[in-house]
């Protein structure tokens, strides 16, 4: 029956490969080899004994939700200043400012669209280990713990379970914009000119 589960794991993982970082005891990390590189896209062995892995992630964590806090932050800002939000989302994914969670989770703030793929909460339970451990170690984090306070926000306003671009509700009920685009990228004068080159 095990190894059956661990088939249909195999499987199902490699339909949807992903970024693995395993650490332990190298022996371990030599028994499960195989496993691992079957499961992941790509695979980080993390020396350093069993937990080191988590360091690595709860730096991911950290800019992940740094980032999703950050584009939600600018797309208010671009729907009060009054530009269209699906062309500021758009100049911006083409340009030096974008992140690939800037690419992912402003879609979802734009179609207004808070279907759980990662829910609001994670961050809250994320950005909490992060700011906790660096509290520890006397490092201050300031625009991660920024970003834990807006997450906190929105779970405190009940938007805990929805997903988590939904943090961008915290800045349209401070400042009472809609971030969500219903203006195309590019305006219907500019189609089929008829200007030559």
């Amino acid at each position: 029956m095990l190894r059956l589960i661990k088939e249909l794991l195999i499987l199902l993982l490699k339909l949807n490969k992903l970024n693995t970082l395993p650490s332990g005891t190298d022996e371990a990390l030599t028994c499960t080899g195989s496993v691992l590189s079957a499961l992941s896209e790509k695979l980080y062995v993390i020396r350093g004994g069993c937990g080191a892995g988590s360091g690595v992630k709860m730096i991911n964590q950290l800019l992940a939700g740094v980032h999703i806090a950050s584009g939600a932050e600018a797309m208010a800002l671009g729907a009060r200043l009054g530009l269209n939000t699906r062309m500021l989302f758009d100049f911006v994914k083409n340009s030096g400012g974008t992140s690939w969670m800037f690419e992912n989770r402003v879609p979802h703030m734009l179609d207004n669209d808070y279907t759980p793929y990662s829910a609001l909460d994670i961050f809250v339970k994320d950005l909490g280990i992060v700011t906790r451990e660096s509290s520890s170690l006397k490092v201050p984090l300031h625009i991660a713990t920024v970003a834990h306070q807006l997450f906190l926000a929105g779970s405190a306003a009940g938007w805990g379970r929805q997903d988590d671009a939904g943090v961008v509700k915290v800045y349209e009920t401070l400042t009472g914009v809609k971030v969500e685009g219903k203006l195309p990228t590019e305006p219907e004068q500019f189609k089929n000119s008829g200007c030559s080159r």
